[in-house]
């Protein structure tokens, strides 16, 4: 996927899952899709406002900017693979750009300006402070965050060594690998949560 200078989502090539979203083909079609914008349905508008976004091995996230003013109101919104999106649900996989949803099914309601899921199953985002991160999807390695290995299909709050939602340091950049996140400080120190075994 690219983000253009529209602010408008292009994806391309394998569809299965509903990774690539509505695009310019249809659920039958060929796996392979041509490269075009997804779209909020099938045959809709594209989805415009997008200040980033992250494919992952089966699913794909997006933040979109509400009403343009550059992340002070911003919407999350993921399609694919249903226990990666973090809608909150296991309803199968999700064709159309879907609500981000807290614990108890609510659409989720923070104001993200980064996301993070390269290649994976989990996925992180941040506030623009850098001072909240909520994740989900795979927790195989406790790479959510919250303490536990169990996975979840709604965005949790990282918590600190005190079980309090926030990090210790604020982070102004993600990084998701398999079994682990990193919070990069402005300071150039680094958070790190999940794989402690292996990092």
């Amino acid at each position: 996927c690219a983000l253009m200078n529209t602010s408008q989502l292009w994806c391309w090539g394998d569809k299965r899952d509903g990774r690539l979203g509505p695009g310019d083909g249809l659920p039958d079609d060929d796996d392979a899709w041509p490269a075009g914008p997804v779209r909020w349905t099938e045959s809709g508008d594209p989805m415009g406002g997008v200040i980033d976004f992250c494919v992952g091995a089966t699913h794909t996230c997006a933040i979109v900017d509400v009403d343009g003013d550059l992340g002070e109101d911003t919407e999350t919104y993921c399609w694919g693979t249903d226990a990666h999106v973090g809608d909150g649900m296991s309803a199968g996989d999700l064709w159309e750009p879907t609500r981000v949803a807290d614990d108890i099914g609510f659409p989720l309601d923070k104001d993200f300006v980064e996301i993070a899921c390269e290649g994976l199953e989990h996925t992180c985002a941040r506030t623009a402070d850098g001072a909240e991160v909520y994740c989900w999807g795979d927790n195989s390695s406790a790479q959510l965050g919250d303490g536990t290995f169990e996975d979840k299909e709604w965005a949790i709050p990282v918590l600190s060594a005190e079980d309090t939602p926030g990090l210790p340091l604020a982070v102004e950049q993600l990084v998701t690998v398999a079994g682990a996140t990193f919070g990069l400080t402005a300071a150039g120190e680094v958070v790190i949560w999940g794989g402690s075994n292996l990092y």
